[in-house]
């Protein structure tokens, strides 16, 4: 079995991000990094904070090096199995992301389950450019201020329907 001597090492690591480029308005990440020196012949890694189960959010390093999902599995109950045992003080990092909070902009919305309504401002306040070769839509009507601009190059387009 693995020893604890290093459980948990960057509790609470937590970023916000703002990205336009990325359609996120906001997203809240927070995760941790945690540490195990094994047992010459250990093949599992147990006693750890919750993990996710999901490969995505978790990725195993052994002595530095990032594993190929398909050298451990994950049980958010079990720990981390990995398919070759474990030779001593071999060095099992774990880092997980454990909250992924947040909005898409534009992403359909609805009562109950129904993801079937996508809602936009109606009034433009601040000038804007349409990315190059990329399109927009709005649903209208829509206003732009006095001042304003709204800037479509020559290879983007923007309907407003």
């Amino acid at each position: 079995m693995a020893r604890k001597n290093s459980n948990l090492i960057s509790p609470g690591i937590n970023a916000n991000i703002q990205d336009r480029s990325l359609g996120i308005a906001a997203l809240s990440v927070g995760g941790f990094t945690q540490r195990r020196v094994l047992n010459g012949g250990d093949t599992t890694v147990t006693n750890l904070e919750p993990i996710q189960t999901q490969d995505d959010f978790t990725q195993v390093f052994k002595n530095g090096v990032m594993l190929n999902t398909s050298d451990y599995t994950l049980d958010s109950a079990t720990g981390i199995t990995l398919l070759n045992a474990a030779v001593q003080d071999d060095e099992i990092t774990i880092r997980s992301i454990v909250e992924v909070v947040g909005t898409a902009k534009g992403a359909a919305t609805g009562g109950g389950s129904d993801e079937v309504f996508f809602e936009n401002g109606q009034t433009v306040t601040t000038s804007y450019t349409v990315s190059s070769n990329k399109n927009a839509m709005s649903a209208g009507p829509i206003t732009i201020n006095s001042g304003v601009t709204v800037t479509v190059p020559a290879n983007a387009s923007w309907v407003i329907i």
